[in-house]
């Protein structure tokens, strides 16, 4: 401990945790957790600095001494194929991931850090030989000084690894075996814990010479919670009447109150973070400027349901009594749990109520439509009760949308006759979500079936007209194909002949696979009856589908899905009616796909079709381009990766190979006279990259942009070079969508999030989220709110404060509504806002213009690995989108300027391909390098 916090091997520790562990093995041995300040928390951001301290390969022959004792107390005993009955053994893999892959560099991730592990000769030891990949991960320093097996990670998750460690704190005992005794017995729990005890010799010493099991420093201060007047008061049993009688003293939560008063300087401190500046002075029952770490007291659910000031003290800063904490921007609460709901800290069915009566003044989307996203999206409790309390607002609504249009206004006039047609129109956008939804599932009164169809403001659209429309898109688009596109236009249509099965893979590059063929052939088909489904791996590829959807919308794929699943639609419900009659299958980034998934819509098609063809019998069109980014496998090495992919896959043998050789984009340039040799030369240098065919003089792995590629070391020049002009255009939603930074992380994004905000002028509205854990199995006391607020998923989870300006460009992270392009990945402009409420239009896709209202939606991490069980956050689902990362971009394509924040590099096939493929001239191009690089 003193090498590490005096000699700073790590960094400038400010606080440590360790906790002493017998088990039942013999000698004791230590887990510690350090936390760094934020200096050296950043220096850790690099590689280069992780691996100075942290090791993961043999020390060569001239380090004999380090040598000899990595060899001896830091090799993984060998498993797997080598000992197969390990204890290390899980279901035919090893549980702690042994042997690892090996890597040139170290890297790091949101979930961890990978060491890098040169692939070096390994050395014996009986009965194999092991190398770089059996090594478990060590500091040099501290392990030359002990000569004992020490193992040394970087923490990177907030929770999982802090909560692995601070599991042994609350443990209890080890444990000897315990006899089955008779249910009848007296249970003497006092006894049992006794009895049951296992004390070992190493750890019964240690106790007799008062060694500590559990050190912490620096230390905790305990925050009160409690309502006005309800101190915690303690007395002797019998004396009761005396301390009821006794004066209250001052809790740590009305001293905080004086101290705001007494010290005006501090009223920026929020409650939960006084103590980093004051110390509680127990004598004087006061506080007084210092600094700990701090800690709230739990408050029991009956108390935080009365006293929500539990999250309101979190954020309202300067508090002087119960009454200021209650006052939320001048409006004065008549309970915390009213200044909660104020500050979103809470939600309730009040909040859609006020959705609701934000989305009536403004006319924005039709009001059924908002109550059907409520319904479907945001569990609330009494569905009832918010359709009869808004009835009159849902009838003015839909008369509303009448004007002009008398046959309408004439069927709309009686009461019965109105309500009736809004409810059919919730229960016709509920099934776009999901088709067997009725109101029924939602205990609101069926429609009147017997009520004929509402008259259209335009001619309803027939069979007839719409193949028309297809026809005249078919006629427009057949010109533009090129020779290879029209190849694969006629193969296909050609070979959509009764009886035959057939699975043809379109294989191009980024610029080739999703031109005008794709809808082409749809089109061409549709005219002539047949029946077209297109749908895509990815929500992102899914908007410039016409009339796209994702693949697990459609054929119902289970999440997570393995070797063995089926899809969850049979026979008779409407999506198996509807995939019968299927004539033609288009599943575009068929790349992202994994194996499993591809393999569960076969299973499922050839059981609905009761056939042993492929898929059915269906013809399917698979559309892709290897050198993107393959699917992803949390943890897994390359091997298992590759695995993964549809080429692994037999059913990839038995496709048709169409490959699109011709480059639309470079097509294009050679056809525009003002276009220069870079730009020609660009297309031919991304498909370089793509294919591993650049390799840098230094090292293998690199490779050489091209000139015009500009660079930046700081992430607000990257800004202003990529947003130039920003403050003059940000009116216009298509500047900013044409214009986007990518980064390799997550992490990048709330920097870029911040440095453009403060670029786009007009005011800022903060929302925050309520976070709560919601299971059975789940103690949730002891999860602090504050730390639920801290709590990221990548791109699944929105984040606890939202900052939002109008006119931002904002990405949706769920799937509303596929039918009118509202899905996960699709792109809008922010047009108005209320505290409940944000007005939003679609600015790409086939669906641009389309218009939302979004309410704030339960938001669950969508990791069944998360670390904390049941945690829901209660958020608009949305995140700012002026920057992404590279896997959330694959599939849209951006005609202007585009940052790379490389300070982490590329760690998986196709990510930097498809980050420079986004645009069409390295001009374009600008990246963010560290200075060293």
């Amino acid at each position: 401990m003193s090498l590490v916090i005096n000699e700073e091997v790590f960094g400038t520790v400010v606080a440590h945790v360790r906790v002493i562990e017998f088990q039942k093995r013999g000698l004791p041995h230590a887990q510690v957790v350090f936390f760094l300040d934020e200096v050296s928390k950043n220096d850790l951001r690099t590689p280069e600095n992780v691996y100075r301290i942290i090791s993961a390969e043999i020390p060569s022959a001239q380090d004999p001494e380090l040598q000899e004792v990595v060899l001896k107390h830091m090799i993984h005993t060998p498993c797997g194929e080598h000992n197969p009955t390990a204890v290390c053994m899980g279901e035919r893999h090893c549980r702690k991931g042994f042997p690892k892959s090996f890597k040139h560099e170290t890297s790091q991730s949101d979930s961890g850090v990978s060491i890098e592990r040169p692939s070096r000769i390994g050395r014996r030891q009986q009965p194999v030989v092991v190398d770089n990949s059996w090594v478990v991960p060590h500091s040099p320093v501290l392990l030359r000084s002990f000569a004992c097996h020490l193992n040394v990670e970087l923490c990177v998750s907030r929770v999982g690894g802090v909560k692995y460690l601070f599991k042994y704190l609350c443990k209890g005992q080890d444990r000897v075996t315990m006899e089955i005794t008779a249910e009848n017995e007296r249970y003497d729990e006092i006894s049992n814990f006794q009895d049951a005890r296992y004390v070992s010799a190493s750890e019964a010493a240690w106790r007799l010479f008062s060694f500590d099991i559990v050190d912490r420093n620096p230390p905790v201060v305990r925050l009160a919670v409690h309502l006005p007047n309800h101190h915690t008061v303690y007395f002797e049993e019998g004396r009761e009447q005396e301390a009821a009688l006794r004066p209250a003293t001052g809790t740590k939560l009305t001293e905080w109150f004086k101290a705001n008063e007494k010290y005006p300087s501090a009223r920026h401190i929020r409650y939960h973070k006084f103590p980093r500046y004051f110390t509680w002075k127990t004598h004087t029952k006061s506080w007084s400027p210092r600094a700990t770490l701090r800690r709230r007291n739990a408050s029991s659910e009956e108390e935080a349901y009365d006293f929500s000031g539990t999250g309101v003290n979190v954020v309202v800063p300067g508090a002087t009594s119960f009454e200021t904490l209650r006052n939320i921007d001048g409006e004065q609460c008549t309970s915390f749990r009213q200044a909660c709901l104020r500050l979103g800290l809470l939600a309730d069915d009040a909040e859609w109520k006020h959705a609701i009566r934000d989305s009536f003044r403004s006319s924005f989307v039709p009001l059924s439509h908002l109550f059907a996203t409520i319904l479907a999206h945001c569990q609330a409790s009494d569905p009832l009760s918010l359709w009869n309390d808004h009835l009159d607002m849902f009838l003015t609504d839909i008369r509303n949308r009448a004007r002009g249009q008398p046959i309408r206004r004439q069927q709309l006039r009686d009461d019965h006759r109105a309500k009736s047609y809004v409810l059919r129109e919730v229960q016709e956008a509920l099934q776009t979500v999901r088709s067997d939804w009725t109101l029924a599932n939602f205990g609101l009164p069926p429609p009147d079936d017997s009520l004929p169809a509402l008259e259209q403001q335009n001619e309803i659209e027939t069979p007839e007209a719409r193949a028309q429309q297809w026809e005249e898109r078919l006629q427009t688009a057949l010109p533009l194909l090129n020779t290879n596109q029209r190849h694969a236009f006629d193969e296909i249509v050609g070979s959509m002949l009764p009886g035959v099965s057939v699975s043809a893979l379109l294989q191009g590059s980024s610029s080739g696979v999703a031109g005008p063929s794709m809808p082409t052939r749809s089109d061409f088909l549709r005219t002539r009856r047949k029946q077209v489904i297109a749908v895509a791996t990815s929500a992102v590829a899914v908007v410039l589908l016409d009339g796209g959807r994702t693949a697990h919308s459609v054929f119902k794929v289970p999440i997570p899905v393995s070797a063995e699943s089926t899809c969850s639609f049979s026979a008779n419900s409407d999506t198996g009616r509807t995939l019968q009659q299927v004539d033609l299958i288009i599943w575009d980034e068929i790349v992202m796909c994994h194996r499993h998934c591809i393999e569960t819509v076969d299973r499922s098609l050839r059981d609905l079709m009761q056939t042993d063809r492929s898929f059915g019998g269906k013809f399917l069109v698979l559309a892709g381009d290897f050198r993107q980014i393959l699917p992803v496998v949390p943890g897994g090495s390359r091997g298992q990766i590759v695995s993964a992919c549809v080429k692994a896959s037999l059913l990839y043998r038995e496709c048709r190979f169409l490959r699109l050789t011709e480059n639309m984009r470079l097509a294009a340039l050679r056809a525009d006279p003002a276009a220069d040799v870079e730009a020609l030369n660009f297309p031919e240098f991304l498909l370089s990259v793509g294919e591993g065919r650049l390799n840098g003089e230094q090292r293998p792995e690199w490779i050489s942009l091209p000139q015009s590629v500009a660079f930046e070391h700081t992430i607000r020049n990257l800004c202003l070079k990529v947003f130039q002009g920003i403050r003059d255009n940000h009116a216009h939603p298509a500047c900013l969508t044409k214009r986007d930074i990518l980064t390799t992380k997550n992490r990048p994004l709330e920097e870029v999030k911040e440095v453009i905000g403060n670029m786009i002028p007009g005011p800022c509205r903060t929302y925050l989220s309520a976070d709560e854990v919601e299971n059975e199995d789940t103690n949730a006391l002891i999860y602090p709110t504050e730390m639920l607020n801290t709590l990221t998923a990548g791109s699944a989870l929105p984040d606890h404060k939202l900052k939002l300006k109008k006119g931002f460009i904002v990405m949706l992270l769920r799937n509303l509504d596929p039918a009118t392009g509202h899905v996960n990945g699709a792109r809008y402009v922010i047009e108005n806002m209320t505290n409940n409420l944000l007005f939003l239009r679609v600015t790409t896709g086939s669906h641009q213009g389309n218009r939302l209202c979004l309410p704030r939606m339960p938001c669950g991490p969508g990791d069944d690995n998360f670390p904390i069980p049941g945690f829901t956050r209660t958020q608009f689902p949305i995140r700012t989108c002026f920057a992404l990362t590279t896997n959330k971009v694959q599939g849209q394509s951006f005609g202007g300027r585009i940052g790379l924040d490389l300070r982490d590099h590329c760690f998986s096939h196709g990510q930097l391909y498809v980050a420079l493929s986004r645009t069409t001239h390295p001009g374009n191009v600008t990246l963010l390098t560290r200075e060293s690089n």
